[in-house]
C-alpha cells in the first residue's frame, strides 16, 4: 500500500464525499470502511451512484478484476483506468460515454466489456475487441 498512499487517500476522500463507503462488510457496493483494504479490492461496484466522473486515482487499484460503473452519468473515463491490467469485467452501460481511453488495449485480461446504451459510435481498438467475449459488445461494433 505504501506505493499508493496518496492515491488511496484521495480515493477514500472522494468515496466519502460521494457516499460510496460500504455500510457493511457483506455489501459488494462501494469502498470498504477500512482504508487499508482499498488496494486489495478485487471488485468495485459503483453502479447507479449518480457519478459524472471517476477520479484518475482509481487507476492505482491494480488488483481489480471487476468494475461496475453502469447506470451513471459518466461521459469520459480517466486514462489511468488503463492501468487496471488485471481487470476482467468492465460494465459501462447506461452512461453518456462518448469514447474509451486511447490505451484501452492495455486491459489485456478483459473478458467482458459492456457498453450498451452509451454514446460510443465505434471501437477502433481491434486487439481489445478480439480479446473480449461479450457478444453484445462485438455486435454493436461489427462493420
Amino acid at each position: 500500500m505504501s506505493k499508493y498512499i496518496k492515491e488511496i487517500d484521495i480515493l477514500y476522500d472522494w468515496a466519502t464525499e460521494n457516499s460510496l463507503i460500504r455500510l457493511s462488510y457483506e455489501s459488494s457496493f462501494g469502498f470498504p470502511k477500512d482504508k487499508s483494504k482499498i488496494i486489495e479490492m478485487l471488485a468495485l461496484n459503483l453502479s447507479d451512484s449518480e457519478l459524472t466522473e471517476i477520479p484518475k486515482e482509481l487507476g492505482c487499484l491494480v488488483n481489480l478484476k471487476e468494475l461496475w460503473l453502469n447506470d451513471n452519468q459518466i461521459s469520459k473515463l480517466p486514462d489511468e483506468i488503463t492501468n487496471l491490467v488485471n481487470l476482467e469485467y468492465l460494465y459501462l452501460d447506461h452512461n453518456p460515454l462518448k469514447e474509451l481511453p486511447e490505451n484501452i488495449d492495455n486491459l489485456i485480461n478483459l473478458k467482458v466489456l459492456e457498453v450498451s446504451n452509451t454514446k460510443l459510435k465505434k471501437l477502433s481498438h481491434n486487439t481489445l475487441l478480439n480479446n473480449i467475449n461479450k457478444h453484445d459488445t462485438k455486435e454493436k461494433f461489427k462493420r
